[in-house]
């Protein structure tokens, strides 16, 4: 299997938790299907040539991409778990304004890349009659 171990950290202020691939001390566990992390979708604007063929090329910008993250959350008791998704949903506050998305791989590279961003959808929760934890 190739070795892929990206790191993810979630910031604002003082708080933050980190995501990874194996269970990482603060009990979240980044699980496969990550999308998101590569380059955003690109814009050019281009202005016709009136006197000749083809178009110059007048901007180009990155536009908005979606991060996607599915997590397990980890812990000893369901006691544990609450606590660490309660501590989620309020990192994720999307009132309490952006948060940092810092992502470091050591197989790949050794710099952090990061993005400011805000919360969109998927923390609903499911607490119906198949929810065991």
């Amino acid at each position: 299997m190739p070795k892929f171990d990206p790191t993810v950290t979630i910031s604002r202020g003082g708080e933050s938790l980190r995501l990874g691939f194996s269970v990482t001390d603060d009990g979240y566990l980044l699980k496969r299907g990550v999308t998101g992390l590569g380059i955003a979708p690109v814009e050019h604007e281009f202005s016709s040539i009136p006197s000749g063929h083809g178009a110059l090329l007048r901007h180009t910008r990155l536009t908005e991409r979606e991060l996607f993250f599915p997590v397990f959350v980890y812990g000893d008791t369901y006691e544990q778990v609450d606590k660490r998704r309660d501590a989620l949903f309020s990192l994720l506050d999307p009132v309490k304004g952006p948060v940092r998305v810092s992502v470091q791989s050591r197989t790949r590279n050794i710099d952090v890349r990061w993005v400011d961003a805000v919360y969109a959808e998927g923390l609903d929760g499911d607490y119906g009659t198949d929810f065991r934890g």
